[in-house]
C-alpha cells in the first residue's frame, strides 16, 4: 500500500527558493544594491552625516557641575541654557540634557538632543573660549523645526555674551 501526499507537489529547488526570498528584492532589480561607491564618495556621505560635536566641545560625565543648575542662567521657549566659568585658555563646551519629562519615547529625546549639537555645531566658530554650557530640553522642544533650534540656541548664547562679535561666520 502505497502512502502519498496529494498536496506535496514536487518543484524544482530553484522554484522553491525563488517563492521563499519573494519578499526580498533582488540585487539585479534594485540598481542602489549593485552600485559600487568610491572611498570618496563614502567619505564624503559620512562627513555630511557628522552632526555631533567633537569629543573636546563635549562635557564629559566627570566634568559635568555637580550642581548643573547653579550657572548663570538663560530661560528660552525650547531650551533651558546654564552658563559657567571654565578653565580660560580651553575651547567652551557644551552637554544637551533631555529628560523623560520631554518626552517617554528615546528616539524623540535623541533626535531633540541631535538637533541641538547640529545647531550648536553650526555656532563653533563664533563662541568665546573657556565657558562650559548645558542646554536643559523643554517639552514643547518634540515639536520645533531645526530653524527654530537653531535660532534659540543663539539666541540663548547671545544674550549670555557667549558668543564673540565676530560676524560672516558659519
Amino acid at each position: 500500500m502505497s502512502h502519498t501526499v496529494p498536496h506535496v507537489k514536487n518543484i524544482s529547488t530553484e522554484a522553491a527558493q525563488e517563492k521563499k526570498d519573494a519578499r526580498f528584492s533582488r540585487a539585479s532589480e534594485n540598481p542602489c544594491r549593485t552600485k559600487c561607491h568610491s572611498p570618496q564618495e563614502i567619505k564624503r556621505a559620512k562627513k555630511a552625516r557628522c552632526i555631533m560635536l567633537p569629543q573636546k566641545r563635549r562635557i564629559s560625565k566627570n566634568e559635568f557641575p555637580r550642581d548643573a543648575r547653579r550657572g548663570v542662567r538663560k530661560e528660552g521657549r525650547y531650551f533651558s541654557a546654564v552658563f559657567f566659568s571654565g578653565t580660560a585658555g580651553t575651547p567652551t563646551r557644551f552637554a544637551v540634557v533631555v529628560s523623560g519629562k520631554v518626552s517617554k519615547k528615546a528616539t524623540v529625546r535623541n533626535k531633540i538632543r541631535r538637533r541641538a549639537y547640529a545647531a550648536l555645531r553650526n555656532i563653533l566658530p563664533k563662541t568665546k573660549e573657556g565657558r562650559l554650557v548645558i542646554f536643559f530640553a523643554r517639552p514643547n522642544a518634540r515639536d520645533a523645526s531645526f530653524e527654530e533650534i537653531v535660532s534659540e540656541t543663539e539666541g540663548l548664547m547671545r544674550a549670555s555674551g557667549a558668543l564673540s562679535d565676530v560676524s560672516g561666520l558659519v
